[in-house]
């Protein structure tokens, strides 16, 4: 009997918490060393988690606004969904089974997708 090994899959909510702790953590440590490298990197990993939180928003809204082009997004999930064993196939699965031509929104379109879901007036 063979184990099943884990999954590497991290879900956005716990991508995003991780990238914002990192960028926390580094802003610290940059702060107290007066290291403008560190603080660099950390405000990487909070724009990072940031964008991750924020595509976790759209998801939860309608899971097809996190793709650049929804309309491809839409087609290739549905024809995803109708193959064997993929019938509650979800967003990450079209990523991990597409080989790239499938890509997330980019920020600048995900913070005015983000902020008619949100009903924000700026």
């Amino acid at each position: 009997m063979s184990a099943k090994p884990p999954s590497l899959r991290i879900g956005l909510l716990d991508n995003s918490c991780h990238s914002l702790q990192r960028g926390y953590e580094l802003w610290h440590q940059g702060n107290a060393a007066r290291d403008g490298w560190l603080l660099k990197e950390a405000v990487f990993w909070i724009h990072h988690g940031i964008e991750l939180a924020l595509k976790q928003l759209l998801v939860q809204s309608n899971e097809y606004l996190v793709f650049d082009k929804v309309d491809e997004a839409v087609r290739k999930l549905g024809h995803l969904r109708r193959q064997a064993n993929m019938s509650n196939a979800g967003v990450l699965d079209l990523f991990d089974q597409d080989e790239g031509s499938i890509v997330s929104v980019s920020f600048h379109n995900l913070i005015q997708r983000a902020a008619l879901m949100l009903n924000l007036a700026e």
